[in-house]
C-alpha cells in the first residue's frame, strides 16, 4: 500500500517537474517503473512535459527501464521526440537502453511526429539512429509524407 502511495506521488511529481517530491517518493519506495497516472508512468510524464531533471533522476535509479511503453505503445523517447525535446532524446538514446525504432500501436515510430512538427534536430538524431522514415502508420502516411504535407522541406531533404 505504501509503495502505491509513493508511486502516485512520483507520478504527480514527474508530471509537474517537482524533483524534490520525486526524489522523496523514490526514497519512500516508489517503483521507478510503476505504471499509472494520467501519462501512464513517471517516465512518460517527464518525457511529455520536458522535465529533464526528473528524467535524469529516474535514469539514476536501480532497475530503471527507460523504454517502458504506455497503453498506446509509446515510449518516453517517442514522447520526447514528438515534443521536440532534443536533449531528452539524446539523453535517452545515450543510455543504450531504448529502441529508437519502436513504434506505437498506430504504427507511428518515433520519427513520425517530429517530422510532422518540424523538429529538425530530433529528426536528424533519429535518422542517424536508423529509424525508418518510410514506415507507414495506420492511415498509410510515412514520416516523409507528413514532412512534405506540412511544408518541412528541410526535413524532406534529410530523408
Amino acid at each position: 500500500m505504501a509503495r502505491s502511495i509513493a508511486a502516485k506521488k512520483l507520478h504527480k511529481a514527474a508530471e509537474s517537474g517537482d524533483r524534490d517530491n520525486a526524489k522523496e517518493a523514490l526514497d519512500e519506495g516508489a517503483d521507478v517503473n510503476a505504471k499509472g497516472g494520467f501519462f501512464g508512468s513517471a517516465w512518460h510524464a517527464a518525457a511529455s512535459n520536458g522535465h529533464r531533471e526528473i528524467l535524469r533522476l529516474l535514469l539514476d535509479q536501480p532497475g530503471a527501464e527507460p523504454d517502458i511503453k504506455d497503453r498506446s505503445g509509446r515510449t518516453p523517447l517517442w514522447l520526447a521526440a514528438r515534443e521536440g525535446f532534443t536533449d531528452m532524446v539524446e539523453t535517452l538514446m545515450a543510455t543504450g537502453m531504448v529502441d529508437p525504432c519502436s513504434g506505437s500501436i498506430t504504427g507511428r515510430n518515433a520519427l513520425w511526429w517530429p517530422s510532422s512538427n518540424g523538429h529538425t534536430d530530433v529528426v536528424r538524431l533519429l535518422l542517424k539512429a536508423g529509424v525508418d522514415p518510410h514506415m507507414s502508420c495506420e492511415n498509410g502516411m510515412t514520416s516523409l509524407d507528413v514532412a512534405q504535407r506540412n511544408g518541412h522541406l528541410e526535413l524532406v531533404s534529410l530523408f
